[in-house]
């Protein structure tokens, strides 16, 4: 689904499709609701998905609340990009419900509902592109502007600011994002998603395309970077274990052919 490169957030380039399509009274939530709701920023229930895969994507029950860093494993690469796209409300469940801050995502009318619902969310995913040519600095301008040759003091100033939060300083902002490391390739997806101030961070197996040694010092990142902010969410899917050690502050597995999901311990047997 994301594959602009104007932008490490989810694109609004693609309203077209799932989205299209009259819009919907929203329910009134009950009070009990609004009570549980004001603490979750996320909650999944009896979710179905047919995605033509082996299995429908099933979730029984699935809640994170505001604040909190979680990983979820149990998902190859096809049903985590549905559940990303579910969550992010780019695509609506067969059966149950998905509730963001409070929100059906069925209850959102149209696509500029939806697109005005994205500006809660920051996206990491394989799916993201960077622009190679282009510097470091500049890619990192992409989420405030495209007018990025030249760039002005401002737009600078904010890039430069991104960069220094995941740990993109000094000469590594003048150079292509071509040279850059695998590891420094996600510091930079993680920076773009993070530029708009998100309240939600979702990441989609991050750690593809890292070697081993690098995957648990990018945990380490997402985690004091959810640690520094403290109204952001982080939801990872990913099947990487020193990933999950260095990030979660709660870790948890999802069962494909039941849809139960359950705690991780820290002893967890993986597999890619």
């Amino acid at each position: 689904m994301c594959s602009s490169a104007s932008c490490a957030r989810i694109p609004r380039s693609v309203v077209a499709g799932p989205r299209r399509r009259a819009a919907r009274t929203p329910r009134a939530p009950t009070l009990d609701r609004l009570r549980v709701d004001t603490l979750l920023a996320i909650e999944i229930r009896d979710l179905v998905k047919d995605y033509r895969g082996l299995r429908p994507l099933r979730v029984q029950a699935f809640a994170v609340q505001r604040g909190e860093c979680v990983t979820l494993s149990g998902l190859d690469a096809a049903a985590a990009e549905v559940l990303v796209n579910v969550v992010n409300g780019f695509v609506t469940p067969d059966a149950g419900e998905v509730r963001i801050f409070g929100q059906a995502t069925r209850d959102i009318g149209d696509g500029d509902a939806w697109l005005a619902s994205l500006d809660r969310l920051g996206l990491v995913t394989p799916r993201n592109v960077l622009l190679e040519r282009l510097s470091v600095r500049q890619n990192l301008a992409l989420p405030f502007t495209v007018e990025i040759e030249p760039m002005d003091e401002s737009t600078t100033a904010r890039a430069e600011v991104v960069g220094a939060r995941v740990g993109l300083v000094g000469e590594t902002l003048d150079g292509p994002a071509a040279n850059l490391s695998s590891l420094d390739r996600m510091r930079l997806h993680l920076a773009r998603a993070l530029a708009l101030a998100p309240a939600l961070l979702l990441l989609e197996h991050p750690t593809v395309s890292l070697e081993p040694r690098d995957r648990g010092a990018l945990g380490t990142l997402v985690r004091a970077v959810a640690e520094a902010e403290r109204n952001l969410t982080v939801l990872a899917v990913t099947q990487d274990r020193a990933f999950t050690d260095a990030a979660a502050a709660r870790a948890l597995k999802l069962d494909p052919g039941t849809g139960h999901v359950s705690p991780v311990s820290r002893g967890w047997r993986f597999w890619r």
